[in-house]
This record gives C-alpha cells, structure tokens and sequence, in this order.
C-alpha cells in the first residue's frame, strides 16, 4: 500500500527538519510512572509517530489553514504550537487536531520555529495581528460541530 501524499509530507518533515516530531510535538510524551528507559522511549516515538503519520486529512486541513496566516521575519514568543492548534481546531471543525499535525504543518508550509521551554511546543514566525484576528474569527465555531 503506497503512503499517501501528506503522509510522505510529514516523513520528510521528520527526516529533515525535526527527528523528534511525534503526535504530541517535538518530544515524546512519558506518562506518569511510564519507564523512562530508552528502548520505551523509542517504542513511544514509534508508536506516537505511527498515530501521527495517520492523522493526513487534519494535516491537509492544518495546511491549508495554517497558510492563511501571515508571516513574519522574527519568531513569535507570544503563542506556542499547543495555542495555535487549539485555534486551528475550532476553525477547522474536524475536531482533535495533534500538536505535532499543526507543527508538521506549519513546517511543511515553510514556517519558520523555534523550540519552546514548554516542550514539546513551538513558536512560529506567525504574525501577531494575524493570529489575533484567527482566533476572535475561531470564537464563532465549534471544536467539533458533530459533536454540538
């Protein structure tokens, strides 16, 4: 079975830019009490890699989304990639979307970033005003419309 086309995205995303993506972000998540050994933490990176290899549709979405933002030359240190992507959500209306989906598609649309202190979040070269005026236009929609 051939991957799809955002699947393919996303795995370059990973080789090249950020070896450590997962379906959480930047780090792999540990659950409390979880062994912090490294071969559970590498079956966690694989198993969380898998889940967000499998999240293509909220990846095309996130793109197409996350494009309608305007750029800047410096990083934003205002909001990470876990408010963005609260914002996409509701925007977006496919419900659940992954920090590390909206963060491999922030890269994938040529975003610029940096790593947070808050791992596993990114900031991004996101315009302030831009994403002020995506979140108060995310007000008007539902997380999960099929939900409502």
């Amino acid at each position: 079975m051939r991957p799809t086309a955002a699947k393919t995205k996303m795995k370059r995303i990973i080789k090249n830019q950020l070896p450590m993506l997962c379906l959480h972000g930047v780090v792999p998540y540990i659950p409390d009490g979880a062994s912090r050994s490294i071969r559970a933490r590498n079956k966690r990176l694989k198993e969380s890699r898998a889940l967000l290899l499998a999240n293509d549709e909220k990846f095309e979405a996130a793109c197409i989304w996350i494009n309608s933002l305007d750029r800047t030359r410096e990083i934003n240190r205002r909001h990470t990639s876990y408010f963005i992507k609260h914002i996409a959500e509701r925007r977006i209306g496919l419900g659940h979307i992954a920090n590390g989906t909206l963060i491999a598609a922030a890269l994938h649309c040529g975003f610029k970033f940096e790593q947070s202190r808050q791992a596993p979040n990114l900031f991004f070269n996101i315009d302030q005003e831009s994403l002020q005026s995506a979140y108060e236009e995310s007000l008007k929609f539902d997380k999960c419309p099929e939900c409502a």
